[in-house]
């Protein structure tokens, strides 16, 4: 026996409709932008690893004192400020991971 019902279960304008085809493209286009963007957000950030630690084994070794010393970063190359400041920031780590204490220039040892 079949029941008819006034209302259907799936009303026709909500029914599922395949997505139409550039529709999907735009779809899988911006999840391949997004992959793309969270895959090389670790590798911008372990790109400065390897100079800043030699970097610093430099700085180390050609210093007399590891107290009272001043980190001056000029950017003179093309790189944006953020990258700039995000090489400062690894650079410094790597001086403190050495036992190295940065100061302030006007406190910094001559």
């Amino acid at each position: 026996m079949r029941v008819e019902c006034y209302n259907p279960i799936f009303p026709r304008d909500l029914r599922f409709r395949m997505p139409s085809r550039s529709q999907r493209v735009f779809f899988l286009l911006s999840l391949a932008i997004l992959v793309a963007l969270v895959s090389a957000i670790p590798a911008a950030a372990q790109e400065w690893d390897a100079p800043a630690r030699e970097l610093a084994e430099k700085i180390v070794a050609r210093t007399q004192s590891r107290t009272g010393l001043s980190l001056t970063v000029k950017n003179l190359s093309s790189l944006p400020q953020s990258r700039v400041a995000e090489a400062q920031h690894v650079l410094e780590s790597e001086l403190r991971r050495r036992g190295v204490s940065l100061a302030a220039p006007e406190q910094a040892l001559e």
